[in-house]
């Protein structure tokens, strides 16, 4: 199998795929998987904080496993782009706080919400492959925040996707951070399964 090369040409493909996918109860069924591998992830309310996304345009919905993870005792968090070029930063999220546009349209939590680190961060992705690559929009912020986190202590990176983005092997750059996992509305992936 040889790699993908054209990042942007892999990335109109899996646009283009992840549009025309159907994806009615995708994000309940990717909070089941996820939800369903809890014990297999070792997380544990008392300790771990998950980072969510607010999703854009047509990405995999977190939404439904963030509201289960909050009313399962979870400390839940979204990302916040403060700049241009740098990590995001997280900031506690509840079910019940408005949340406002940020620097990049995402919806996050205001300056008032306290600023947190998450041992587990859900990435949103355009594109994955089972050795754990994945390729985002082009502006490296996750890449970037993994890093940094993987510096200050073990963390857990769960890409969540539509099944129809998979693809057989993404060019790796040596600044891109691999995943851990993949959940999808067809189950859970361990990277490096394949």
């Amino acid at each position: 199998m040889t790699p993908l090369t054209d990042k942007q040409g892999i990335r109109a493909r899996a646009r283009a795929a992840r549009r025309s996918a159907q994806q009615d109860d995708a994000g309940l069924d990717i909070a089941a998987h996820f939800l369903g591998s809890l014990d297999a992830l070792g997380l544990d309310p008392s300790r771990d904080v998950v980072a969510g996304y607010w999703p854009l345009d047509s990405e995999a919905d977190t939404r439904p496993l963030l509201h289960e993870l909050h009313g399962r005792g979870f400390s839940c968090a979204l990302p916040v782009v403060v700049t241009r070029d740098a990590a995001l930063i997280f900031r506690i999220w509840r079910p019940d706080m408005p949340l406002e546009e940020g620097l990049m349209k995402s919806l996050e939590p205001g300056p008032e919400a306290p600023r947190t680190s998450p041992t587990v961060v859900l990435t949103p992705l355009v594109a994955y492959d089972r050795r754990g690559g994945r390729l985002g929009f082009g502006g490296g912020y996750y890449d970037r925040t993994l890093a940094e986190l993987r510096k200050e202590k073990g963390i857990l990176a769960v890409g969540v996707a539509l099944s129809v983005q998979e693809v057989d092997e993404l060019p790796r750059e040596a600044h891109d951070q691999a995943l851990d996992w993949v959940v999808t509305e067809e189950g859970m992936i361990r990277m490096g399964s394949a």
